[in-house]
């Protein structure tokens, strides 16, 4: 599954942060998302951007004939998060994402039990608790935390050395979304941190599976050639992973991975 953090962000007005997301979508991205830093402001109230989004994305799937995903942030105080999710909902937010360890586990079972469509973990506080050498907890506990509390797909810390996580974390991470814990569903893993077409083999290599998300931020809204790039690359390289052939060999028929790789 292709996601994409919507960026730039902060400071942007519904309209043209839709806009990039439809861009994207067209490209072939499944999920565009709100970034973890995206609330109910004043300059980008969640109502405003579920309307400009969901206009964009319906666009979209007429255009492509594929499913598309808008996933709203509603991260606020606990007594707002079931009027933000009846609000994003009714507007046409089909997934909606929590920055669940700011608000609590307890208010992420909440609105569980009263959510219509699939809820998204952000991992925002984990490097308070889990990158201290000497004090904190697992990251994969946390995970396994909010898996009990029904998140449906969970991002956390990826391979990237600037999340700081071993690749014997990250694995341990996937294991804790995937692996069988009594009758509780699995959740999606995402491992989150600049990822891009590039990344998708290594990823890909290292879980041995495809029962991932790649989200990337810039590798999509600031490819050279804007969101729709940005979405193919991801597309032409998973595709040159399928047929088994080097991924740079791929990118001298495929502009848009290639410029993808020169850009890096």
């Amino acid at each position: 599954i292709f996601m994409g953090v919507i960026k730039p962000n902060i400071g942007l007005p519904p309209e043209p942060y839709a806009r990039l997301a439809y861009q994207a979508w067209l490209g072939g991205l499944d999920i565009a998302m709100d970034d973890e830093l995206i609330a109910d402001s004043n300059w980008s109230s969640l109502a405003d951007r579920c309307r400009a989004l969901t206009e964009l994305r319906i666009k979209a799937e007429g255009e492509t004939g594929q499913r598309k995903i808008f996933q709203a942030n509603i991260t606020d105080e606990v007594q707002i998060l079931i009027p933000h999710h009846d609000l994003a909902v009714q507007l046409g937010a089909n997934a909606l994402m929590l920055n669940s360890m700011t608000v609590g586990l307890s208010a992420c079972r909440m609105l569980r039990s009263h959510a219509q469509v699939p809820l998204v973990s952000h991992f925002d506080l984990y490097g308070a608790m889990t990158q201290i050498p000497f004090q904190g907890i697992r990251e994969r506990v946390f995970i396994k935390l909010q898996r009990m509390s029904g998140f449906d797909a969970i991002l956390f810390s990826g391979f990237d050395s600037r999340m700081k996580s071993t690749t014997e974390d990250v694995l341990a991470n996937v294991g804790a979304c995937l692996s069988p814990m009594g009758n509780l569903k699995p959740s999606l893993p995402i491992p989150a941190g600049s990822q891009w077409a590039g990344s998708i083999k290594p990823l890909y290599d290292a879980l041995g599976s495809f029962d991932f998300a790649v989200v990337p931020g810039r590798g999509v809204f600031e490819h050279p050639l804007g969101p729709r790039g940005g979405a193919m690359s991801l597309h032409q390289a998973w595709n040159a992973i399928k047929l088994g052939v080097d991924m740079n060999d791929f990118a001298i028929n495929n502009e848009e991975l290639r410029l993808a790789i020169e850009s890096r």
